[in-house]
């Protein structure tokens, strides 16, 4: 058994055991591993589905139908096509909650709850709701559908402590924790003991360390010194000889197109790119580059909006430029500078996520984000700016009347 097979099986496992991020964190390794292992693409598309990432599930089962001709992928992709409107009706809900509208938001989750897709937050929000009715059976029916899939869910946990506030349910003793503290407490106290008898044999042997330690001659320094001088001149030579048979691996380069490894061929193409090269030798990389900016954009994309989600932002925004660089042809450009803000956003460099949101309304006035970008501009400049955030706000309440975004919030700014 291979060890992507064997990755795959441990996330199998975390997931039924309800840590799903664990097993999100398995799958990404199992697919590092071999990325033809359509059980691991499969099952990472199917957590994030249940997580209502509904994007980058779809990206992975494209993938995997399109580059893997993976049929289970294409099934996936194609029942997911529904979900686009539980996404609509699921925000529709927490419009409802927010205006404390219980009975209709229930209306619509319960709706959404028809599928898997979101499983999490609309079962969180479904407690949610029955805890505020008072129907606190049903509540804690749905808070063990969310910990069965993230046992460390925090909504989760907050909603079944309120129902242990309210004596619903027992209140849970963790004698696994007392007695780890229990144990911490002696381990501290016989650490203590044996440190303190450590130090002072430690500075006994010191002590009489120092008075044998014979001094160094001023010649045996001089001695010394020459030597280290001539082992750093061997050293810098053969550096440069190195650096002089560095040789051009077009052998690897054909096994890695071959292998569709588009992160070494990016990495061989980056080394190379400014270097003098021969007239086939620039031929193979020119074609490295043909691939990088084809389907080599996919594969960066997906890789940086599942960075994106593992909050891994600065890999996110390292997989992401180079689908920036490289794709503006691409179908996913739009997606991939929207993508590059919300990295930025979240790692706090605020002058390069405005950089983003602000090249994407320009290129994208009429994209899928556009209301969402105009939104965080507004509240960006609102702390900065007042008159641009005014500008940002008047534009998304002009553009988008019907929007979620187009709330009080933006109409308090614009009415300043």
């Amino acid at each position: 058994m291979n060890k992507s097979i064997k990755l795959y099986n441990k996330a199998v496992e975390y997931y039924n055991r309800g840590n799903i991020e664990k097993a999100l964190d398995l799958c990404e390794k199992s697919i590092s591993e071999n990325l033809k292992n359509t059980s691991s693409i499969n099952l990472k598309g199917l957590l994030y589905y249940l997580k209502g990432e509904l994007d980058n599930a779809q990206g992975l089962w494209k993938m995997n139908s399109q580059v893997n001709k993976d049929s289970v992928s294409k099934k996936y992709l194609e029942d997911s096509k529904n979900d686009e409107k539980k996404m609509v009706i699921y925000n529709a809900a927490l419009k409802e909650i927010k205006e404390l509208k219980i009975r209709e938001a229930l209306n619509f989750l319960n709706e959404c709850s028809e599928s898997d897709f979101n499983s999490i937050n609309v079962n969180n929000y479904l407690a949610f709701c029955y805890i505020k009715l008072g129907e606190y059976a049903a509540a804690l029916k749905h808070i063990n559908i969310v910990l069965g899939i993230d046992k460390k869910n925090q909504f989760a946990l907050k909603n079944k402590k309120e129902l242990v506030s309210f004596g619903v349910i027992k209140k849970e003793i963790n004698y696994r924790y007392l007695v780890i503290a229990f144990v911490i407490i002696i381990f501290t106290g016989l650490f203590s003991i044996v440190y303190k008898s450590s130090m002072i044999k430690f500075a006994d042997k010191n002590s009489l360390k120092n008075k044998q330690t014979p001094k160094i001659s001023a010649e045996a320094k001089l001695e010394k010194q020459s030597e280290n001088k001539q082992l750093d001149e061997q050293k810098k030579e053969q550096l440069a000889d190195k650096k002089n048979l560095e040789v051009f691996p077009a052998e690897d380069i054909n096994n890695l197109i071959a292998a569709k490894d588009y992160e070494k061929l990016y990495a061989i193409y980056n080394t190379w790119k400014d270097k003098d090269l021969n007239i086939n030798n620039k031929t193979l990389l020119m074609k490295i580059k043909d691939i990088i900016s084809g389907e080599g954009i996919e594969y960066f994309y997906n890789k940086g909006s599942q960075a994106l989600s593992t909050k891994d932002y600065n890999s996110s925004i390292n997989y992401l430029h180079i689908a920036y660089n490289y794709g503006e042809k691409s179908y996913l450009y739009s997606h991939t500078i929207y993508l590059l803000a919300v990295s930025y956003k979240n790692a706090g460099d605020i002058e390069n996520c405005i950089k983003y949101y602000e090249e994407y309304s320009s290129k994208y006035p009429n994209g899928d984000y556009n209301d969402a970008v105009l939104y965080e501009l507004t509240l960006i400049y609102k702390n900065i700016d007042n008159n641009t955030a005014i500008n940002y706000a008047k534009k998304l309440n002009k553009q988008y009347p019907k929007s979620m975004y187009n709330n009080s919030i933006i109409k308090s700014i614009i009415s300043k």
